[in-house]
């Protein structure tokens, strides 16, 4: 019994139809249940029914389902999960953006407001120290958000992928570790505050979404000086902006949790990718090997959605083997697919140039463009995977 990650419903004295619904329920009893909303840590839960809001301490997806345990259902309707999995596919209407809390439309907004934000604290005139804190803060946030134009040369587009994908904040105290315990294998040991003069640190939590995001909220909460040069407007839509951001962040950093404990040797992380205004969707999904098997050769995996004018929503999964390299492409209508097959042989011819092997594939399938975001792809084969760029 798994009580370390319990779903928690409190119940309220009134006798209402759910209370005497969840009241019910026996401990040990065996219940499937149904993510149908996400808030944070919280969640709106389908018994069947009726529903319920629960406290959630596991990172679950909407639509997910989940077996759980009842542990307890007197004050509290406690329940253990016995197992979690995406069984149920995405609905027809149901894009594959909507399962993360970070959509496209919702990082244009994140974009829009940062520069908003910072085009009116820069015009302040003021000597405060904490304000000119501030005004670094919304600038690196406003960088890091700074528009992919997938139209670049793979010379200027590489670096800034790297650069968004190491800085995600999704990392960053897997960094800082390696940082410290890298410098004291080879110095003698330092006080906590010669640690953070280290320039190496300084770099990360300069430039490392998290970081930012809670130097931000750190300052919102003591907004007594905040509220002296910036217009309470201004810190309530900050408010809106970095909570989500640091929900999500929190969410997959506990995916990549359980999944350490998982026996599949690969971690998967997420990312949308901040287009320009005229861009469709982007969506990028990238697999790191948690262990290399001896002897096992070193594979590269990443999948990406994109959103197209013409096609829809595309799916592209890439996996690179020293030079080999095999594309699979997957659409939702034959349509897409005769589309991409009539310029098949140019882009191959293209890729050649830059690989011993090209394999592609098209193929038409909803369910894989649609579970994009929800499901873990198996691979039959020992070469796991890991991204470097």
């Amino acid at each position: 019994m798994d009580v370390t990650s319990p779903i928690t419903i409190t119940l309220s004295h009134d006798r209402n139809k759910s209370n005497w619904g969840l009241r019910r329920f026996k401990p040990g009893e065996i219940l499937k249940l149904k993510v149908l909303e996400l808030n944070g840590d919280r969640a709106l839960i389908d018994f069947g029914n009726f529903r319920a809001t629960a406290d959630i301490k596991i990172p679950v997806t909407l639509g997910e389902n989940l077996q759980v345990k009842v542990i307890e259902s007197d004050k509290q309707l406690i329940m253990s999960v016995i197992k979690h999995g995406l069984e149920t596919p995405l609905s027809k209407n149901q894009g594959a953006h909507e399962v993360s809390r970070i959509n496209d439309d919702f990082l244009k907004k994140i974009q829009a407001g940062f520069r908003q934000i910072t085009e009116q604290t820069t015009q302040i005139q003021t000597g405060k120290k904490e304000l000119s804190i501030f005004i670094n803060v919304l600038n690196r946030l406003s960088s890091y958000f700074e528009d992919f134009n997938l139209r670049k040369n793979s010379a200027n587009l590489i670096p800034q992928l790297t650069t968004y994908l190491e800085n995600s904040g999704f990392f960053l105290e897997k960094r800082l570790e390696n940082v410290i315990s890298h410098f004291l294998e080879n110095e003698n040991a330092l006080s906590n505050t010669e640690l953070i003069d280290l320039p190496d640190l300084k770099r990360i939590m300069g430039h490392d979404l998290k970081a930012n995001l809670l130097r931000l909220h750190h300052m919102i909460e003591n907004k007594e000086i905040l509220q002296q040069v910036v217009d309470p407007k201004v810190i309530s839509l900050l408010t809106r902006l970095i909570e989500p951001l640091l929900a999500n962040i929190a969410t997959q950093q506990g995916r990549a949790i359980h999944q350490l404990e998982s026996p599949e040797p690969f971690q998967i992380f997420t990312f949308t990718l901040p287009l320009r205004q005229d861009e469709q969707a982007a969506r990028l999904k990238v697999y790191y090997q948690k262990k290399h098997p001896e002897g096992s050769k070193d594979g590269y995996l990443i999948s990406l959605l994109l959103n197209m004018d013409r096609l829809g929503d595309v799916r592209t999964d890439f996996f690179l083997l020293d030079k080999e390299l095999t594309i699979t492409f997957y659409v939702q209508e034959k349509t897409a697919k005769r589309e991409i097959d009539q310029h098949y042989h140019s882009l191959k011819e293209v890729l050649n140039n830059f690989f011993d092997q090209v394999v592609m594939n098209v193929v038409v399938s909803e369910s894989k463009v649609l579970n994009f975001d929800r499901e873990d792809m198996q691979l039959d084969t020992e070469k796991r995977v890991d991204l470097r760029v």
